[in-house]
């Protein structure tokens, strides 16, 4: 029998939260636990609606927009990961408006293939079915300034430094993006939303971890997710929790 070689251990991948630049969003407390269907009401109010999701990579922004649009016939997700493929890290506010939010405007369908799918080879498209009466455009700087006039609902997912690094770590060690690309994205990241704040225009702030319901978060503190009659859910079970700025 051939011997089988025995596997090196896999070396744990770690993003460094005080070796990785974090940009200066403010300290936030508990404001209430909000049931979804509240949420969905409150953003989806009217025609033609368009809520941008925005908050630092893996802050549960997608997993929000998920919930929001689950099981809701005329909402539908954008990804601005999507609308950047191979593009500028975040000036893509013209493909973003050309491409989707214009034809959204004027009660088009919308069926995208932005530049860069084009000259390599991405099959599909970034679809917007013309019955969609709520838009969600979720991913960061989907609130950039340069993009407030098309917007109808700011909503800021504030997940602090500590558990970003967390996250982008499992990302590396899964596979989904490599440690370079995290930390040149990450820095990036810092100084555009530094320079932008859309926090600042949030008409909404939800937390994108489970926190105790009296804790102050600011941008460097984790939220630890605890158990117990303590915890407060956020983007899992049927509600979120909403912030206020602390005071």
């Amino acid at each position: 029998m051939t011997a089988v070689p025995p596997v090196p251990p896999v070396t744990p991948v770690t993003v460094r939260a005080e070796a990785t630049p974090a940009p200066a969003v403010p300290a936030y407390e508990v404001e209430a636990h909000v049931p979804l269907e509240q949420v969905r009401a409150t953003l989806g109010a009217g025609e033609r609606v368009v809520v941008a999701l925005d908050g630092r990579s893996a802050a549960g922004k997608s997993t929000l927009a998920a919930r929001l649009a689950d099981g809701q016939d005329d909402w539908c997700v954008v990804h601005t990961d999507d609308v950047a493929w191979y593009e500028s890290f975040f000036d893509w506010t013209p493909l973003l408006v050309d491409g989707v939010l214009k034809p959204f405007a004027a009660g088009e369908a919308v069926s995208y293939r932005p530049a860069s799918w084009q000259e390599r080879g991405r099959s599909g498209a970034i679809d917007v079915p013309a019955n969609t009466r709520v838009l969600v455009v979720e991913g960061v700087g989907s609130a950039q300034a340069a993009l407030t006039a098309w917007l109808d609902h700011v909503v800021w997912v504030h997940t602090p430094h500590e558990a970003v690094c967390e996250r982008e770590a499992q990302r590396i060690a899964e596979g989904h993006t490599s440690a370079e690309l995290s930390r040149e994205w990450l820095a990036g990241e810092a100084g555009f939303l530094d320079a932008d704040r859309p926090w600042d225009r949030a008409d909404l702030v939800i937390a994108g971890t489970p926190i105790e319901q009296s804790r102050t978060v600011g941008a460097g503190d984790s939220m630890d997710v605890i158990g117990g009659s303590d915890a407060v859910d956020t983007l899992g079970g049927a509600g979120v929790v909403t912030l206020r700025r602390a005071s």
